[in-house]
This record gives structure tokens, sequence and C-alpha cells, in this order.
């Protein structure tokens, strides 16, 4: 296997994280389909093949969920699961002589692996939270400093589209979108479809559901913990559709 360098970001990836992922592997000497991984400093590790070394034995309800294509299976499972299945690693980790005697291929460089989108999304509600951002929201449509009457009572909320989601590191094409391209002498505007001329884009917190919410049923905030099976980060990119409505005002 050739020398690789690091990527940097070693030091997110201690003991005290032990995040989830899905990960593949092309090499000419070993190859993985898209499978559940974690990463430890600047190491991937295949889970599935530690569950086939016996290293997940003590914890009950994983039988093959390590082999999935997406985390959801996993993510379903309770919350002492979830803790099981952490703690086993960083125990094993802090054994040079047991990971050493881990399956070929169960911990590879994270150089050499491509990520996949974790999870097989079905639904996505993109939250407006900050004070600031909705007063700007105010500025763009209404032309003036407004806030929603409803903020300040309850979360504001709408859905995203889930299939534009999509893993870091995917070339993102410049959407096309509707927009005032100029006016004539009486006001009236030529509104054209082009690839917008501007993109907004904000680092937003995505918080991952896990366990689901039965049709029709609401999820009180008291309950949440128990559904919550993670977080990321989300690159949120928008096309200029807020300025097609300002022109509009």
């Amino acid at each position: 296997m050739p020398t690789m360098t690091s990527d940097g970001l070693d030091h997110h990836f201690s003991l005290s994280n032990i995040p989830f992922g899905i990960a593949s592997v092309d090499q000419d000497d070993i190859k993985h389909t898209p499978q559940c991984v974690t990463r430890i400093h600047d190491k991937v590790v295949f889970l599935d093949l530690l569950s086939s070394a016996n290293v997940f034995n003590s914890i009950h309800n994983l039988a093959t969920v390590f082999q999935q294509s997406t985390l959801n299976d996993f993510a379903e499972l309770p919350k002492d699961v979830h803790r099981a299945v952490r703690k086993t690693l960083q125990d094993l980790f802090r054994r040079s002589d047991a990971v050493a005697s881990l399956p070929r291929g169960a911990v590879l460089p994270a150089q050499i692996v491509k990520q996949h989108l974790p999870f097989r999304i079905t639904d996505f509600t993109d939250f407006s939270v900050s004070l600031e951002h909705n007063y700007r929201a105010g500025e763009l449509i209404l032309g003036k400093r407004f806030l929603a009457p409803g903020f300040l009572h309850f979360p504001l909320g709408y859905a995203g589209r889930a299939s534009s989601i999509l893993v870091s590191g995917t070339p993102i094409k410049r959407p096309l979108g509707q927009f005032v391209a100029s006016r004539n002498e009486e006001g009236e505007a030529e509104v054209v479809m082009a690839p917008s001329k501007a993109l907004d884009y904000e680092l937003e917190v995505g918080v991952i559901v896990g366990k689901p919410v039965p049709h029709g049923a609401r999820l009180m905030a008291a309950d949440a913990d128990d559904h919550i099976f993670g977080f990321v980060l989300v690159n949120d990119w928008s096309g200029e559709f807020m300025a097609f409505l300002h022109s509009f005002k």
C-alpha cells in the first residue's frame, strides 16, 4: 500500500469522538463496497470486519447492520446500543495488540477511502432559528426590517428538497432560476430563466433523526434525545429566489 500523507484532520477524530459514516475502498489489493465505518485519528475502521472478528459479540441487535450501505438501520437502534458500540471501539483502540490482530483491511488510511452519503434521506426540514437571519430575510422579501410574528413562539421550518442533499466533495452546478433581466420604460419586467447570477451559502448544523416517529405522531422536545442519532455540518446553497421575490415587492 502506498505511503499516505495526513489530511490534517486527525485531531478531530480522537477516541472521544467516534463518528459514524459510510465509505468504500477500491484499491488493487483491497476492495470494500459502501458500508458502515468510523474514523479514529487518520484511520477509517470498517465495522463489519470488526463484527466478523467477534468484536461486538456482547452487543445485541447488531446482526448484519454494519453491512448496510446506509446508517439508517444502525441509527434506528436504541441509544444504549450506540453507546455500547462506541465504548467497545474506545476500549479496543486503547490496546495496540488488539488492533494488530484485526482482520486485514479492517483499518485503512483515511486518504484511500471514498465517502458516501451516510443516510437514505426521506425528509428534510430546514429551520430558521437565528434572530438576525430572520430580520435579514424580512428585508430581502419586504424591503424593510421585519420579523415573522410567530418567530418568538414556535420554530419556523419548511420542507427542503431531500434529493438535493449530497456528500461533501460533490461538484455543484449553478442552479437555474427565474429572475428579472430588465425592465422597459413602462416598468414591465422581462423575466428569464437562466443560471443564477448570485448564490447564497450558509453553514448550518444538521440534526439526524435516527429513531423514526410514527406517521401522524408528534415528537415532543422532552423526547428528542431518544430520537436524535447525531449531528453533521451542512453547507446550504441557495439560488437567488429571494432576490426574485424582492424585485416584485
